[in-house]
């Protein structure tokens, strides 16, 4: 457009955006450089071709783009606005700065094949995504991926399918076409207006088939040209024109590209899932496109069921494949009492258990800001506490059901359920793994960086039996005993937590098998059930030979896990009746929350989000995805990776005091703090090291001392760590716990919780002192944060967010706690205990971040009667 066009849109947008210049030209719009002059910051507007806008329509134009308004996902650009003026229709997107992927391929021509796969993958997460909320980009191509340091990023979503809703018929008689005739699936070539998510897969499989030879599988000299090979030709493999290529991947392009979309991959997180599996084959060599297993797809029909169950009791009859008569599959959903929680912080072990008669359920849970266990009769509506069980995690049944063991950091306790006070049956050299109680006698646990332990039920010596074995193994978790007691299924936790593995050891022989990929076992006569990636798995199992017999194969999805990387199926399975946490769906959010706690704005959205962390200058806010730190300017919304390969505990990173670097522990070396840039994502450097050193929680203003909770003893205490001279100092230390310190915006106070009470409270004292130490909370205190000023400290009590009034200094002064509101929408269940929070404080009156969605369903059991009848139905053989 010419400068009289500019001016004409800036006489239209007048007061909104200042537009400054041309950026450059697409088939359907033109795209602009303006100033937002409400929220001062750069942006890209896209103007609709006016032939184009004036065949669609403003107001189905409009309609239908918004559709698109909710799509948050680090590899889809965001959309700020759209709207219609003086005949312009437009949209807004974040400036973002960089280049195509089409700018890219014009100057490399092709990709190394490590980054061509790593982009495709990334965008097919961002499809994937966006095909979960019902919306098909329909246009996937590379000149609309953008390449911000380094990431692809989706723009244009939405706008092809808003232009096809609009424009109906009209935009093939007007000569006018959707799609680049290049990247086009079939369907689309042939005119087909009802494309779904498998036409953006055939798209993404021609991208990277270009990333990879220089050129799109179909070329011509003109668009009829390339659209008439799209319909009729074949691609020849990638491997013919690169050797280089990884089979995996050439396959998965060729599942890409089938001509017939039911050949193709069903989903886009298929076609990632195929690209990142090394053993992916297409063709004879595999049935099932993202594992190479056989699955009975009949399932996913109980799968549907059981995911609308609510608080009533749904039952139905499983549909028979033989002449048996039909058994009842009864699904209960229970309600905690109000105000209770599921815990699911300890993530090395399941927080349920059934009894062996399947009547009755112990679980982990939190109730007034207390940590405990609770057994809850299925034959009526009875929940009680379990006394003596404070702070318990992993519980289990003894095989009579009369007692119930559990551990209690590095202790392993048995309390009898009729009642009594719990036997401490001894002390473990690190943090547990799960445990089990055998037929013969023994207890059986993993032990952090070990193997299988086992302890005669009366308390005594533990006996190691399992020899941790490959570098790449850290420990070993998830025993349990086989019926007989003389072989025992356990889990190898290696450094990757979606390569983990089931193995079986002969206690005999010391003889081990490797059984399947999966986590967290159990054993249901004739079947080894299992965990893969929140879907629970079956696979029939010969006791005798320890050996599997046939193809594993998916019983339901929506299994919840505990909270930090890795972290176990919250499942148990007894007596024929299976207890879940479910997972909660749609993945998680992180939003802006006003100081009454009404959600104003969400900020990103991943399907694993936590630990909101606000720059001290309030610019951005990072937070973990996975294993990985991601950053999200508040201004372009735009999520940026900065370091991967974090310890599993998922708490420990801080903001330095410049808001430009972030101080992280590795997952290899929990014990070193390491330092990156967070505008400059690249490698880290290591900063200090400690002995005791487990999580860095708050900074010195200064950027000199960090305070954190070590690793060392049977509880945890709150230590500084001088980063200039590495001497550590001891500032709050008990018999008790004390954890989540952090120093207030001056350095002069530090707040932190303890439960040496018998509950965990907030305390505040001076640093470094001397001066006294007072109690902020009453009656449960959790997750403490102060204001960017410090005259606020913001604490949580179960769904209350409190406040309490502070001034500040050596001699400080405390208000009464206040309560600013009361949600359940927000996560309240940090992975590294309750010091640790899950929200943080803006500056500036600006409210606080927090997470919504994550444990949105952790008030809730599901629990299915006559599971073994479900399995048996669901097995294909």
């Amino acid at each position: 457009m010419t400068d009289s066009v500019v001016t004409q849109l800036n006489a239209a947008l007048t007061g909104r955006y200042t537009v400054e210049r041309e950026l450059g030209e697409g088939g359907m719009a033109k795209v602009y450089l303006a100033d937002d002059l409400k929220h001062e910051r750069k942006v890209a507007i896209k103007v609709l071709n006016p032939e184009l806008a004036a065949l669609v329509g403003a107001e189905r134009f409009l309609a239908e783009i918004k559709t698109t308004a909710n799509l948050l996902h680090p590899h889809i650009l965001p959309l700020f606005d759209s709207g219609a003026a003086d005949g312009f229709l437009f949209y807004v997107m974040p400036f973002v700065e960089g280049e195509t992927l089409r700018q890219r391929l014009d100057r490399e021509k092709q990709l190394p094949v490590d980054q061509a796969v790593e982009i495709a993958a990334d965008v097919g997460e961002g499809l994937a995504h966006a095909h979960a909320h019902g919306v098909v980009h329909r246009d996937v191509k590379p000149a609309n991926i953008l390449l911000h340091a380094g990431k692809p990023v989706i723009s244009d979503f939405g706008i092809a399918l808003a232009v096809n809703a609009g424009g109906g018929t009209r935009l093939t008689e007007t000569g006018l076409s959707l799609g680049t005739p290049h990247y086009m699936s079939p369907e689309q070539a042939t005119g087909d207006p009802n494309v779904g998510p498998p036409s953006d897969v055939y798209a993404l499989g021609c991208v990277l088939y270009e990333m990879l030879v220089g050129e799109p599988p179909y070329t011509g000299s003109t668009p009829q040209a390339i659209l008439g090979k799209i319909i009729m030709g074949r691609a020849d493999p990638v491997t013919e024109q690169r050797a280089a290529v990884p089979p995996n991947v050439d396959a998965a392009i060729r599942r890409a590209l089938e001509k017939v979309p039911a050949d193709r991959f069903a989903t886009a997180e298929d076609l990632v899932a195929a690209l990142r599996n090394p053993g992916y084959r297409y063709g004879a060599q595999a049935a099932d496109p993202a594992t190479g297993t056989r699955q009975w797809r009949g399932v996913a029909a109980l799968t549907g069921i059981l995911a609308l169950v609510s608080t009533a009791a749904l039952t139905w009859t499983v549909a028979t494949r033989d002449a048996r008569a039909p058994e009842s599959v009864t699904t209960l959903s229970i309600d905690l009492p109000e105000g209770d929680r599921l815990n699911l912080r300890a993530s090395s072990a399941a927080g349920l258990a059934v009894s062996p008669d399947g009547r009755t359920v112990v679980y982990a849970g939190t109730r007034d800001g207390a940590d405990l266990l609770f057994q809850r009769s299925l034959e009526r509506d009875d929940v009680r506490p379990i006394p003596g069980s404070e702070q318990a995690t992993g519980p289990f049944f003894s095989p009579d059901g009369a007692s119930v063991g559990f551990f209690v950091d590095r202790r392993l306790l048995r309390v009898e359920l009729a009642g009594g006070i719990p036997a401490e049956l001894g002390e473990l050299e690190n943090l547990q793994h799960g445990g089990t109680w055998g037929p013969d006698g023994f207890i059986y646990f993993g032990v952090h960086e070990s193997g299988i332990s086992r302890i005669p039920e009366g308390g005594g010596t533990p006996e190691l039996l399992t020899e941790v074995i490959g570098a790449s193994v850290r420990d070993h978790k998830a025993p349990l005993v086989l019926p007989g007691a003389r072989s025992i299924l356990f889990q190898p936790e290696t450094q990757s937590p979606e390569t983990n593995f089931i193995e079986v050891q002969n206690l005999d022989t010391g003889e081990r098998k490797r059984l399947v990929v999966g986590t967290d076992p159990t054993y249901a006569d004739p079947y080894l059930v299992f965990n893969r990636a929140g879907t629970l798995m079956a696979v029939r199992f010969d006791a005798d030979r320890l050996e599997t017999v046939g193809e594993p194969y998916a019983l339901m999805e929506g299994i919840a896990t505990g909270d930090a990387v890795g972290g176990a199926a919250q499942y148990a399975l007894a007596g024929g009746t299976l207890a879940y946490a479910p997972g909660a769906t749609g993945g998680a959010a992180l939003v802006r929350v006003d100081f009454e706690g009404a959600a104003v704005e969400t900020l990103a959205e991943e399907a694993l989000l936590s630990l909101p962390r606000v720059a001290p200058d309030g610019s951005r806010v990072a937070y973990i995805s996975g294993e990985e730190i991601w950053v999200v300017d508040l201004e372009r919304r735009i999520p940026t990776r900065i370091s991967g390969a974090l310890t599993q505990q998922q708490a420990a990173f801080a903001w330095l005091p410049d808001s430009r670097s972030i101080a992280f522990s590795q997952r290899d070396n929990v014990s070193a703090i390491h330092v990156v840039a967070a505008d400059r994502p690249g490698a880290s450097r290591p900063l200090s090291s400690s002995d005791r050193l487990q999580i860095a929680n708050s900074w010195s203003p200064n950027g000199q001392l960090a305070l954190y909770r070590d690793r060392v003893g049977t509880s945890r205490d709150v230590l500084v760590l001088d980063t200039t001279s590495a001497t550590e100092t001891v500032v709050a230390g008990t018999e008790a716990n004390e954890m989540g310190a952090m120093f207030s915006p001056d350095g002069e106070l530090i707040a932190y919780v303890s439960d040496e009470t018998g509950r965990f409270e907030v305390y505040v004292q001076p640093y470094p002192g001397p001066g006294r130490r007072e109690q902020v909370s009453s009656g449960g205190g959790t997750e403490p944060m102060w204001s960017s000023d410090g005259r606020r400290l913001y604490y949580r009590n179960g769904p209350d967010m409190m406040v309490v009034e502070v001034t500040a200094g050596p001699a400080f002064e405390l208000g009464s706690p206040r309560l600013l509101f009361t949600s359940e929408d927000y996560d309240l269940n940090p992975s590294n205990g309750p010091g640790t929070a899950w929200y943080d404080v803006l500056p500036g009156e600006r409210g606080f971040v927090m997470i919504r969605g994550a444990g949105q369903l952790r008030s809730q059991i599901v629990v299915v009667l006559n599971f073994l009848e479900l399995v048996r139905r669901a097995d294909p053989s």
